[in-house]
């Protein structure tokens, strides 16, 4: 299937990134789980007790052999916080997920009500102003692909501005944010301005949100983890 891959917790990538920053033993909902690659660890490992939601119903019957609880259907009819309303978890999961709906502002706002109040949601979000996709517009270039930044099922989005304006209209703020780098070749005779470019070298945004409430109540400060020009950096 398309989100299949090999789960290798030595690798930096958005769901390793992810996976690490969970505690043993807590509840999770799983935004867009797919097959369950991290279900299976945050269940099997962690021994967290893991609720899953994804669109495919074909996927969804291989996860749900490692979970406690499944929905099935599009995230933006939001069956599933009806399904779960009774629960309260330590953590929600939006890896690669918001920016294949509609409006995911709206399901992310949605989630407060499913979140602990000292609760996290971990997202990871594609940078759109990566360095691929500016030196190919600079060409004239703006392909859809099967995967990665420009997938053609990908219906918003993100640079790092709009994706921190998406957190906070929905009622969450960051408390760490981080990212998976990603170098491109440019052509040749670009400036400076053009090469190393703030978050150029961004290929995806990996972020903690809390709600803006508890982040005021308890004065929370942003941890920022993201390097502007992570020259030494390669993944």
């Amino acid at each position: 299937m398309k989100y299949d891959f090999t789960l290798d917790m030595r690798e930096r990538r958005s769901h390793t990134m992810i996976l690490k920053k969970i505690a043993p033993g807590s509840a999770v909902l799983e935004m867009g789980c797919a097959t369950g690659i991290m279900t299976k660890y945050m269940s099997g490992v962690l021994g967290c007790r893991v609720v899953v939601c994804d669109v495919d119903a074909e996927a969804l019957k291989t996860a749900r052999r490692y979970a406690d609880g499944c929905w099935q259907g599009d995230l933006e009819t939001m069956g599933w916080a009806d399904e779960f309303a009774g629960m309260r978890f330590d953590y929600i999961l939006c890896a690669d997920v918001l920016e294949h709906l509609r409006d995911p502002g709206a399901v992310l706002e949605r989630t407060a009500g499913l979140l602990k109040e000292e609760g996290s949601v971990l997202l990871s979000m594609p940078n759109i102003a990566h360095d691929s996709v500016v030196y190919g517009l600079l060409q004239n270039r703006f392909e859809y692909t099967g995967v990665g930044l420009l997938d053609r099922t990908h219906l918003r989005f993100y640079t790092y501005p709009s994706l921190i304006k998406l957190c906070l209209d929905a009622g969450y703020s960051p408390v760490e944010e981080d990212a998976v780098y990603m170098e491109a070749k440019p052509p040749t005779g670009l400036p400076n301005q053009v090469t190393r470019r703030q978050y150029g070298r961004v290929f995806q945004f990996v972020f903690e949100l809390k709600k803006t409430s508890h982040v005021r109540e308890k004065g929370i400060a942003v941890v920022r983890k993201i390097k502007e020009y992570p020259d030494d950096q390669r993944g």
